[in-house]
């Protein structure tokens, strides 16, 4: 193919062909050794509550690294080192040198574009066709912003975030969406029902959606501008609070409830804003679609 195409276009197909190949080769082997050194003052039964650790490997069988060899982001953490030198279980070491250099924990790399489809892979979320409009959209709604390549989170990504988070932890859970997947293949495949399966998601999601629209509270966020996306660059809008409504200058989050109950179905009442001003309605809207007289018909 390489006399049909650019410098660029060459470059491209080899990659694509390399990660082909190496996709249906076999894997890689490693001998790994662990080492933990006891350390001691004067006579060996004088120890010291210190213990040093290192780490070596060594290529036994290269596999599909023959053709196609991963690399890896700025900052990401590599594998261990090399080969150690030949040691023996038992065998007294010398200290050669001791460097005062102290290591702060470092926090893990933000997630690059490339690194965070890695990741939805690695745990199950999502399917190869909807990572890239995953990875876009979080960007159009102002959730992340780039900046040098990584993806740093917004104070409106975090302020929506907390609030789902906080309000739907089993919907939000890293497991759920992957289990979610497996269920819709399990429909598609023939060996599950499709209603069952809604309605166990359903007995799940409505109490802790009945408890959002009372108790999650109104947040003020000011959400920074959309960056441009695809061709031409992409028109912004602020982005969406966790109501639902823009977090922008206007507060977005769950109606206020009024401490009384809904004389049709039981459930709270709260304060709405519609079209026309402020009422006051069911909180199981739209199930039950209680207004208060001389309020909006919404």
């Amino acid at each position: 193919m390489r006399a049909y195409l650019d410098e660029k276009q060459a470059a491209l197909y080899e990659l694509i062909w390399r990660r082909f190949i190496a996709s249906q080769m076999a894997d890689a082997l490693y001998d790994v050794t662990t080492v933990l050194i006891p350390t001691a003052r004067g006579e060996r039964a004088n120890r010291l509550p210190y213990l040093f650790r290192a780490v070596g490997r060594v290529l036994i069988f290269a596999g599909f690294l023959k053709v196609y060899e991963e690399g890896r982001d700025p900052g990401e953490e590599g594998e261990e080192g090399g080969p150690l030198p030949p040691l023996r279980a038992g065998e007294g070491l010398d200290l050669l040198e001791l460097v005062p250099r102290q290591h702060w924990t470092q926090p893990p790399p933000r997630y690059t574009e490339a690194s965070l489809i890695k990741e939805l892979e690695r745990r199950g979320i999502g399917r190869p066709s909807t990572f890239a409009g995953m990875v876009e959209l979080i960007q159009e709604r102002s959730y992340v912003v780039k900046e040098q390549r990584f993806l740093k989170p917004s104070a409106l990504g975090f302020a929506v975030c907390d609030l789902l988070v906080g309000f739907f932890p089993d919907q939000f859970d890293y497991g759920f969406t992957a289990q979610m997947e497996k269920t819709l293949d399990e429909i598609a495949a023939g060996r599950a029902e499709r209603l069952p399966a809604l309605e166990g998601f359903w007995a799940g999601l409505e109490p802790a959606l009945r408890k959002a629209q009372v108790e999650m509270p109104s947040v003020t966020v000011e959400a920074p501008p959309p960056q441009p996306r695809g061709r031409g660059g992409r028109g912004g809008s602020k982005g969406q609070g966790a109501g639902g409504k823009a977090a922008g200058k206007k507060p977005a989050g769950a109606p206020e409830p009024v401490g009384q109950a809904c004389p049709r179905c039981g459930g709270a009442l709260v304060k709405r804003t519609g079209k026309y001003g402020e009422f006051v309605g069911c909180s199981n809207f739209p199930k039950c679609r209680y207004v208060e007289k001389g309020a909006q018909k919404g």
